[in-house]
Parts: structure tokens; sequence; C-alpha cells
């Protein structure tokens, strides 16, 4: 990356302020580049030549300067590198005596290079002051001049958190970018604990910090910043206080991150930037005249002293920072589930910086440290991930309760657990509906305790942030079992408590973003297409400004793009699908309508059928795969094989609702219109039927009433309740009559999809109608038995060949190209 390229992205931000202004200041530390970029503003602006340049380096230089400003006959441009001192002085000397009084009549530009900003009132000498804020970069810059990782949200969030968008710093790390040969180093600066490896970083940070700390080091609240993490101004008034013993004010905390080392990368809180702030406190051990150990003492005392408003999560990553074991062993002793709301990127930095061995009198944080590291396991599969981690964690604290309210909730959970068969889809509906009702009557009882303009304590915010993550767990829960109606409302309260206790994704990044993935989710599948996109949007707004990306939200909010973007084809491959995630059977189903859609109904059986086969290796329950079960029985009704549909609903993982669409479908192919009417009406008056369903039993309707008389125009109504161009995936499920009134009405290019048109073929025969030749069958039972052509060629007394070309003829009529596919295939039409 060019040097010149970041002077130029920082330009830009300059020319404004200075072109309505005579007297302008621009400070900051020289690894802003701020005399570089103040330098190229006024040339975009004025042009070059335009203003007598002033240098100043040394006490020759002011001398020179004073000279100049008393003789001004040109606008004057001055560029100061370092000299501090020198620099308050004579900025104090014209103010407080009224030398050089000209300064104040002409028009003069200063570009300071400088480490402390000068304690001046700089308001009375400049029309326009700028710091270091001015010249920080932004993700915008980033995606701009870095690499092809700086097109992710998360990786520019973390870069900025780990350069503080300082100039000097990105353009460094990004030669050490280069070196490292493409591999993410963003991931090893995760919240705390972090050392610059070897290289260009680690030498500039060294060259700031070597130059820098004695300025530093006469303001401590300043130098507290390198020990603390991006933390909001209160919290750090708070800790600020204990630390110093002295009362600090927020507007002291205020005033102090006007310094230029402390930087505001992006939607972050400010703070030292992460590549200096572990120099920063290693040369603060190193200096004898420093309060390194006398901090280190008062920040344990701070994070043990429940009296402070300090959430736990902060107290953990404080903790560990200063790495006080036996501080942080007793934490996790009552707050060891607090660990469920952090992010992976957190956890691995925690994971990290705990030691590998710890002694047995540690025994929560070895306990813990296998949940950080994924190698923990507790409860039945069955149960939703964020219960089964917060069971595990609870389990690990001690039994005198720190927060009454969890322990409580893990007990009657625990009760309701112990009469779970986690095989029953009706017992696991049963179990979620008694879990809605313990988390309903807490989440009241919670929220009633704190009006909206209450004060909120600490424990109340952790209460509610565990609250939270139960409920969506429930929703996961609900979700599995196919309670979708439930679900949107467990993730509406789960929202509610959230805002009402002031939770956002700074304080809780795990938490907010599963929640509004999955609402992204859910809005997807249940057809609110214009909520999805809404919530994709925050989603990645919410990334943007936290830099979490963990696995699961991703893979959520890629099945919901895929529910509201059915006529593209590009998406995973099966082998890119894990089947062993909780969302799996969500995703096969995304992908299996795009199929349907973009390539008609034999394709996409064959996909969801071969799902649903590997489904029994997965550690998925047999149940949570009903929204395969729903889709191919929908399938099957549309291409006449009714008996195979009912098959599907005597399984019973279909819920009500959506049984009682598919088998109005059935009715409408058997050309019994006014039963397929009463079974509409029953699912229209259920009030947990999503919008989707509701879609396609109207969509039945219409082919209900379609070409007999209509008096109550039931057809105009229908047609236009929906815009039915927006969910291509659920017209492809209604049979023809149906879905023949409903593409005329939308017309091209949906008439034209392969999933939609009405007399879809397969080698010039209508699907639903294949046939297959007597000889063909044999073939086909061979194969089904596991024979070779050859082994199936003695058995009818044919020659291979014949065999082989007979094979070839049954693949190009069943619309396959390979054996097994022909099993599937044939055993899906009733041929075998």
């Amino acid at each position: 990356m060019d040097h010149g390229d970041i002077i130029k992205a920082l330009a830009p931000r300059l020319t404004m302020s200075l072109a309505m202004v005579d007297r302008a200041i621009v400070h900051a530390p020289q690894e802003f580049y701020p005399i570089e970029a103040v330098r190229h503003a006024l040339e975009q602006i004025e042009g070059h030549g335009s203003r007598t340049v002033i240098d100043v380096r040394d006490g020759d230089d002011i001398d020179r300067l004073r000279q100049e400003i008393r003789h001004q006959s040109r606008p004057l441009f001055v560029a100061w590198h370092g000299l501090d001192q020198q620099f308050e002085e004579l900025l104090r000397t014209i103010r407080d005596r009224g030398e050089d009084i000209p300064l104040l009549q002409r028009s003069v530009v200063v570009a300071a290079a400088i480490d402390r900003r000068p304690d001046v009132g700089l308001g009375d000498l400049f029309d326009t002051e700028l710091g270091s804020g001015s010249l920080v970069l932004d993700a915008q810059v980033l995606r701009e001049l870095g690499p092809e990782q700086a097109a992710d949200a998360a990786w520019c969030f973390r870069t900025l958190r780990v350069t503080g968008g300082v100039p000097a710093l990105w353009e460094a790390f990004a030669e050490d970018l280069d070196a490292a040969g493409g591999e993410d180093l963003t991931r090893q600066w995760v919240r705390l604990d972090s050392r610059p490896s070897p290289g260009r970083s680690a030498d500039v940070t060294a060259a700031w910090v070597e130059r820098a700390y004695p300025a530093w080091a006469t303001d401590p609240l300043v130098l507290l910043h390198a020990w603390t993490h991006f933390i909001p101004e209160p919290m750090m008034a708070g800790i600020a206080s204990y630390i110093l013993d002295r009362r600090v004010s927020v507007s002291e905390v205020r005033q102090a991150r006007l310094n230029g080392v402390i930087t505001r990368p992006g939607a972050s809180e400010p703070g030292f930037p992460v590549l200096l702030a572990a120099q920063t406190v290693d040369r603060m051990m190193t200096d004898p005249a420093s309060p390194a150990r006398l901090w280190r003492r008062r920040t344990r005392s701070a994070m043990i002293d429940r009296a402070l408003p300090i959430p736990d999560a902060v107290r953990i990553c404080m903790l560990t920072m200063i790495r006080d074991w036996p501080s942080l062993d007793a934490l996790l002793a009552s707050s060891m589930h607090i660990l469920a709301t952090f992010a992976a990127n957190e956890r691995q930095g925690l994971a990290e910086a705990w030691a590998d061995q710890v002694p047995p009198e540690w025994a929560h944080i070895a306990y813990a440290r296998k949940f950080l590291q994924g190698t923990w396991g507790y409860g039945p599969p069955a149960l939703p991930l964020p219960w089964r981690e917060l069971a595990y964690l609870v389990t690990g604290e001690e039994p005198e309760p720190s927060y009454p309210q969890l322990k409580e909730l893990h007990q009657r959970l625990l009760v309701a657990m112990s009469r779970l068969r986690p095989d029953s889809a009706e017992d696991m509906r049963e179990f979620a509906r008694t879990a809605e009702q313990v988390l309903t009557d807490l989440t009241s009882e919670q929220l009633e305790r704190h009006t909206p303009r209450s004060r909120r304590s600490v424990q109340f915010i952790d209460d509610a942030a565990t609250l939270a993550l139960c409920l969506v767990g429930l929703a996961d829960g609900m979700i599995a079992t196919a309670l979708l109606s439930d679900a949107q409302a467990c993730l509406a309260l789960a929202a509610t408590v959230c805002t009402r206790s002031g939770i956002d994704v700074a304080s809780h990044p795990a938490l907010v973003l599963g929640l509004t993935a999955r609402s992204a989710m859910l809005s997807g599948k249940t057809a609110l297409y214009a909520q999805a996109r809404s919530y994709i949007t925050e989603y990645e707004r919410l990334v943007t400004s936290s830099g979490a990306r963990d696995e699961l939200p991703e893979q959520l909010i890629r099945i919901a793009i895929r529910y509201d973007s059915n006529l593209t084809m590009t998406g995973p491959s099966s082998a890119d699908i894990s089947l062993n995630t909780p969302f799996a059977p969500l995703q096969v189903e995304a992908e299996g309508w795009a199929l349907l859609v973009n390539r008609g109904t034999l394709p996409a059986y064959q996909w969801l059928q071969a799902f649903l086969g590997r489904s029994r290796w997965s550690n998925l329950m047999a149940f949570e795969w009903w929204p395969l079960h729903a889709t191919l029985a929908m399938i099957d009704v549309r291409e006449g094989r009714l008996h195979e549909s009912q098959r599907r609903l005597e399984d019973g993982s279909i819920p009500s609702e959506m049984a009682l669409v598919i088998r109005a479908a059935a009715k409408l192919v058997e050309g019994h219109q006014e039963t397929v009417e009463t079974l509409v009406d029953r699912v229209l008056a259920t009030p947990t039927t999503t919008t989707r369903w509701r879609m396609i039993a109207y969509g039945l309707k219409l082919g209900a009433v379609a070409g007999g008389p209509d008096p109550e125009d039931v057809a105009g109504m229908v047609l236009h309740l929906y815009d039915w161009a927006d969910a291509p995936g659920a017209l492809a499920l209604l049979p023809d009559p149906a879905r023949k009134p409903i593409l005329d009405h939308v017309g091209s290019p949906f008439s034209e999809l392969a999933g939609l048109r009405i007399r879809e073929t397969v080698d010039g025969v209508p699907a639903g109608s294949v046939r297959l030749t007597p000889r063909q069958i044999d073939v086909l039972q061979g194969l089904v038995e596991g024979k070779t052509l050859g082994r199936i060629a003695v058995d009818l007394g044919l020659g291979k060949e014949t065999v082989r070309s007979t094979a070839k003829q049954m693949y190009k009529r069943l619309g396959v190209h390979d054996r097994a596919s022909a099993v599937l295939m044939g055993q899906a039409l009733g041929m075998i």
C-alpha cells in the first residue's frame, strides 16, 4: 500500500474545515501524519505555493517563525515538528501578553505533530481546532486501500481496534499482513492480553511509546486508558476513582480522551490502540517511577468490590489482563454463566490468555476453560444450544447463589427436563410451553421491578442478559418443533428485555447478534420478507459495530437471505452443509426451495430426500427435520403421489396447521373443491399459522374456486392479498390448479421458471406420469438390491451392453445421471 494513498485519503477530511476559516490548527501525534495531510489539503484548496511555509524543528526555527509573523504579508502555513513544551509556551505567550498580535489578524494554518494537546485556550487564537480524531482512518478507507479481507466489516472492526485507525500503525500493520502471506493477523488481537509479534507494527509502536511515554506519564488518567479496554465514560470514571484514589468525574474522563493517543475507531468506545496499549503497559512495568504495581493492586480491589457498578464481563476481562488468577477464579464461582454471552472471538481471547495448566484450587478457571475451548459437553443434544451452554456454566458455579433468579430458573427447568423424552416431538413441545411460562413470569417480574425511568443496576443488566439468552434458546427449541409463531413471540420478548435493560452489541455481542440473526431467519422462513431484509441490514450494522462474526449467526443470516432469494441458484453444495448444526434442516429446506423454483420438482425432491436419508447419522433428533417432510409432502401432492404424501403426514413430525394445508392440497388434486375450502378455513382460523402457510392455503382456495362461479370474488381477493412475485418458493409448492391463476396474474418471467411451469416434463412425459418399460423396472430393481450391471445381465439373461443401454434410457426418463439418484427417484415415484 502506497503511503501517498493514505495522505490522499486523509486530506478530504480537512479541506472543508480549512477552506472556510482564516486561522486553523490541526494537532496530533506524528503517527497521524498531521503535517503531510494538512499540506496536501491546502494544495487542493489553494494550489501549490500559495502560502509561506515555516518548518519548526528547533529553537532557531521558532525565532524565524516569530519574525515571519511580525512581517507577515502572505498567508502562512506552520509545520510544527515535536517540541510540545515550546509550542505550548509560544501559544500561551501570544494569548497572555498580546505579543505577535498580527497572528490574530492574518490567515494562518498550523499543523502540529505533538503528543500532548496544548493546555491553552485554542479557541481564543484559532477559528477551528482539529485533533487526532479528524485524522483517524475508518472502515470505508480500509475497504478502499486495504487487502481483500477489508470487504468484511468484522475484519475492519478488528483492524481498527488493533491500529486505532492511526495512519502510521495501519500502514505498518498492512506491511505485516503482506509479510504474513494472507494470514488474518487480526484474529490474535482479541479483547485482551495481546502483544505485537516482531515486525513493522512492533517497531512503530515501540518508537511511539519511547518518545511519548514521558508526556503520557504526566497525566495518569490518560495513561490509565492503556490499562482498560474500550469502556463507557461513567464506568471509566468509577474505575479511575478507585485506582487513582480520588474522585474522577465523567467530564475529566472526557477531557483526557481528547489526548491524541486515545482514538475512537468506528462505533467503539475511545481507547488506546491495542497495538500501543500492550507496549505502554510493558513500559510502565519497567519504569521504577511508575505507579503500575500500585495500579495493579487497586485494579484487583476494584474488580472484587461488588459495590462498584462494573459488569461481570468487564471484571472477568480486567482480572485476566492483570493476571490475577485467584480473584478470577473466585469471580467465576458466582458469575461463570456470563461467559455464555461472549462472542466467539472473545471466548477465543480468554481461552488463549488463561493458563494451560492451573492449580487444583483454581477449579472454576479449569471448568470454564473447557467451555471457552469448545471441549465441553452437557445435556441432551435435543435441547437448544443456549440452554445447554448456560446449564453447563451454572453447574460449574458454587451452590450458594449470587444470582438467585438464575438459580431458580435452572432448578425449575431441570425439573421439567427430568420428565422429558428427547426423542418425542410432543414432549419437546410441551417442555417448550412449560419453559415459556416460566420465562415469561420471570421476565415480567424483572421488568416490573425496573421501570424505563429507573436506574438499572449492574446485576439487573446481567440478570436481564441471562433471561434474554434463555428466551433465545426457547425460540430455538420452538423452531425445532415447528412452533414458529411462538418462536417469533419469544424473540420479540427477548428484544424487549434487551431494550428495556440497556443491553447492546457492545456489552453483549453474542446475545444481540444471535437475537437479530434468528429474527432475520424466522422472518424469511415465514415469508415476512421486508422485515427479514430489515433485520439483515441491522445485523450487518451490528457486525460493523462489534467486530464479531460468529458462525451460527452467520449461518442464520445465510438462511434468511436464501429464503428471500429463491430465484438465484448460487448456494452451497451438499458437502458444505453440516448435518450437526442446529438449523441444518432449515438451510437444507431453503436450498431445496431454490432448486424447486429454478430446476423443477425432481432435483428438489432428490436434494431433500438425500439429506433426509443422511439425517439419521446427525446429532439432531428425527423430529427436527420436519421442514423437509413438509416440503416433500407438498411436492408429493403436486406430482400426484397422494399415498406418499399421506405416509409423511402419519409420521407425526409435521405440525397440525401445515398438515391441514397438505390435506387441502391433496383434496384439490382429487377434485374435492368444497373440502378444500373447509380445510383452508380451518387453517386460516388457526392463530399460529405463519404467513407463508397462509399464502399457500389462500392459493389452494384460489385453485378451488378457479374455473367456477365466484360471486364473492375470492380469486380477486387472493391475487391481491399478497405479492406473489416475492414468494416463488411458496408458489412452487402449489398444485397446478392453484398455481395457474397466480402465474397468469404475475406473468413472466415467473411462468417460465422450471419449477413454476404448469406442464413440467421429463423426456416429453408430464411430470407425475413418468413411465418405465418392464425391462427398465427390472434393471431398476436390480440396482435397488445393490447388484452390478453385469450381475443384473446374468439374472435377466441379457447381454451386459443391453443392460447398460437400458439403464441409460431409464436414467434419462427419470431425469437423473447415476444409479443412486435413479434408486432414489424410483422409490419417490413409487415404482419399486
